[in-house]
């Protein structure tokens, strides 16, 4: 008898769940993706580019090393827009230092506290961004003064990004 096993199946984790995780097994490591807080799902096997370095010498949040036989040491402002393949993602944390994403690179180097690296720029990320969402809220209302959509469409998409404008 032959028994076929699909492999479609993908172990998704998202930061909602690393948000409200409340102990280490709340977690099933290691992780085929990662729907990050910019919305968008990075996987194992996408390449990421690696952003500016948050204090423009070495980054906070990129690191070389696996901390095991090898120490971890943080990478210089030299990598930044390297292009890097993404091995491995795993949940981390413990209840009084918070849970958090770590992304393995291919590159034997490390992305700690993935959501923490996209928010400082330290990852270029590829979800919805304020900038990103300011530019489309700016083309739609240019669409709207061209007359090529409704207030009613306007409307809708400026509703849509808001949600990503920082108006503080």
């Amino acid at each position: 008898m032959l028994v076929y096993i699909s492999a479609s199946a993908q172990n998704i984790l998202t930061h909602e769940q690393v948000e409200n995780a409340t102990r280490m097994t709340d977690f099933c490591n290691p992780y085929d993706g990662y729907t990050a807080s910019d919305g968008y799902t990075y996987m194992v096997g996408d390449v990421i580019e690696i952003g500016q370095a948050n204090n423009g010498r070495v980054f906070a949040t990129y690191y070389s090393g696996d901390g095991f036989f090898v120490p971890l040491t943080a990478m210089g402002a030299v990598h930044a827009g390297d292009k890097v393949e993404i091995k491995a993602i795993n949940a981390f944390g413990d209840r009084n230092r918070g849970f958090w994403v770590n992304i393995t690179l291919k590159n034997m180097a490390r992305i700690i506290k993935f959501d923490l690296a996209l928010q400082n720029g330290e990852v270029a990320g590829q979800g919805m961004t304020e900038e990103r969402a300011l530019a489309e809220l700016r083309k739609a209302k240019e669409l709207l003064e061209l007359e090529l959509i409704t207030e009613d469409e306007y409307n809708a998409k400026k509703e849509e990004l808001m949600q990503y404008i920082n108006l503080n």
